[in-house]
Parts: structure tokens; C-alpha cells; sequence
């Protein structure tokens, strides 16, 4: 009978080969059909699709009611580099399915992505690098993420701020905030 080995490695093993870090003989009993799949910061568009899926099979393992995700929490999903891949997704949304009080994932279930707005980017103008810019990008997307949860009911996120509606509206104009 043949043994059929499918392994995997998210390195790139000619390069520890040739340093001496990976076994050469190893390497060539391995290497007979590689398959090269894209890192999935490549294709985001698949980012729904598998996140359903581990959200129903999350759910199902553990027995809760969770149906859904948020656009804002969708959002983030297809934000996040995703330097682990589809393993990350995997434990990101169940994690979530974990935490989740109610039925339907919001963005409040993954506090532990960091989403495009967490890293600074090397492409940033110097003005953009500043701590107010930094502020700015991290509150226009907080407060997007709680108005496209709440329906851009502007008095529930006040509520949910703790702050007064007027607020909400000043911060709106101020960062440039609007439901498209």
C-alpha cells in the first residue's frame, strides 16, 4: 500500500534548505506536488464565506444560538491582516462564538483583532504619523463600527459612549463620518 503525506508550511522551506535549517532529504521526499495558496490577506472576498462557516460550526460544537455577524464586525474580519490565515480565522471566530452574549457577533466579540487602523503604515505622511491623526483614525472607526451597529441611531451610541448626542453629531462632521 502507497502512504500518501500532505504537509504543510506557511515558511519558505527551499530557503531554510539551502541555510541548513530544514533537512535537505526530508525536503525532497516532500516536495513532490507543492501547491502554493494564497495568504488570506490576498483574498479577502472568501473572508465571509469562511466566516460563516466557522460561525455555524462553532455554534454548533458548543451548543449556542449565535446566527450572526455584524457588518461591523465584518468589517474588521476583512480588515485584519490575518498574519495566521484561515487557522486564525478559525480560532478568531471561535473565540467570538465563545464570548458572545446574544445572538449575532458584534465587533464588542473580537477585541483581539487589530484592524488596518492599529498598525502604523510605512506609506504614512509624516502630518498622518501624529498621535492626534492616530486618535482620529481609531475614533472615526470605533464610532462607525457602534453607528453601523446600532442602525445609525445616533442616541443609542450616545448612550452606549456615555456622552450627549450633540456629541455624536460634532464627532460625525468632525471626522468625516457618514452612512456610506
Amino acid at each position: 500500500s502507497t502512504m500518501r503525506i500532505i504537509a504543510s508550511s506557511c515558511g519558505n522551506l527551499e530557503g531554510l534548505v539551502e541555510s541548513g535549517a530544514f533537512n535537505k532529504t526530508l525536503f525532497s521526499y516532500l516536495n513532490i506536488l507543492p501547491i502554493t495558496v494564497p495568504a488570506l490577506r490576498h483574498h479577502s472576498d472568501d473572508i465571509d464565506a469562511l466566516a460563516q462557516y466557522f460561525l455555524r460550526k462553532h455554534s454548533g460544537d458548543m451548543n449556542k444560538a449565535v446566527t450572526g455577524i455584524s457588518s461591523a464586525a465584518m468589517k474588521i474580519l476583512k480588515k485584519h491582516y490575518w498574519p495566521g490565515n484561515v487557522r486564525e480565522l478559525g480560532n478568531v471566530m471561535e473565540h467570538a462564538v465563545m464570548m458572545c452574549r446574544g445572538t449575532c457577533l458584534g465587533v464588542e466579540d473580537f477585541p483581539l483583532l487589530k484592524t488596518e487602523s492599529d498598525f502604523v503604515s510605512e506609506t504614512l505622511e509624516e502630518k498622518d504619523r501624529t498621535l492626534k491623526a492616530a486618535l482620529d483614525r481609531f475614533k472615526k472607526a470605533y464610532i462607525t463600527g457602534l453607528l453601523d451597529e446600532n442602525g445609525w441611531n445616533k442616541s443609542a451610541v450616545a448612550r452606549i459612549l456615555d456622552v450627549q448626542r450633540t456629541y455624536i453629531f460634532r464627532l460625525m462632521k468632525e471626522l468625516d463620518i457618514s452612512p456610506d
